[in-house]
């Protein structure tokens, strides 16, 4: 029974010093990318799922309430508007529609005031996954730059490796990018526009071969000295 216990606490001797040691050799800093500076992107264009809400303002003023309808893009690209019927809205800018609404309205309304706003964004997305701060399926609610998306949606974390970073397009090619060259050397060609369907994968850093070497050696001079104080202890 002696020995039995012994060797219980010679194992979870064993268990801690390999988790402390573990812990102290993984890297705990690395490069990130929480510089950037975000740019002014294009407006956004509506697909199919996209909500929206729009407003009518009669005899060019806007200081009225206004009327407002809901609409949803549909499968076939259009919203219905009352009165005024189906309008194609897919691929248009919420501006563009507006402009179209607006010559459709003016035969019932006089110089009428058209607003399109986007309640809810459901048609385009981009999915980052790996060493992100927060993986997750994200609406790409305008065009945007890779290094633009990383910092709004939270982060690399500090053990990404930066400069093996890959985008998946949705046609399933394979762009590989390192950011490190963009941040360093100013190579804006690593920094590329993202599209719906497109997912952003950033993978861990690699340990050199001599670290982890050393980091074996190192958990077996541990094991050697553990079990010898378990046989100490067990005569």
């Amino acid at each position: 029974m002696k020995r039995f216990f012994v060797f219980k606490n010679g194992l979870l001797v064993l268990l801690l010093l390999f988790a402390l040691f573990n812990t102290s050799v993984i890297p705990q800093t690395g490069p990130t990318v929480s510089g950037a500076v975000i740019r002014h992107a294009d407006p956004y264009a509506l697909g199919t799922g996209d909500m929206l809400k729009i407003l009518f303002y009669e005899d060019g003023s806007i200081t009225d309430p206004g009327q407002a309808v809901s609409a949803v893009v549909q499968e076939d690209g259009t919203i219905f508007v009352p009165l005024l019927g189906s309008i194609v809205a897919t691929g248009k800018q919420p501006r563009e529609l507006e402009t179209q609404i607006r010559k459709s309205a003016s035969r019932y309304l006089s110089m009428p005031i058209v607003r399109v706003e986007i309640v809810n964004y459901q048609s385009h997305y981009i999915t980052l996954l790996g060493a992100f701060r927060f993986q997750a399926i994200y609406p790409l609610t305008r065009p945007a730059m890779l290094t633009d998306a990383i910092v709004e949606h939270g982060g690399l974390l500090p053990e990404a490796d930066v400069t093996r970073l890959a985008v998946i397009r949705k046609n399933g090619d394979r762009i590989n990018i390192n950011l490190q060259s963009y941040y360093e050397l100013g190579d804006s060609s690593q920094d590329i526009p993202l599209y719906h369907g497109d997912k952003v994968f950033a993978p861990v850093m690699e340990e050199p071969f001599l670290l982890k070497a050393t980091r074996v050696a190192q958990i077996a001079v541990l094991v050697i000295q553990v079990i010898t104080l378990v046989i100490v202890l067990t005569q």
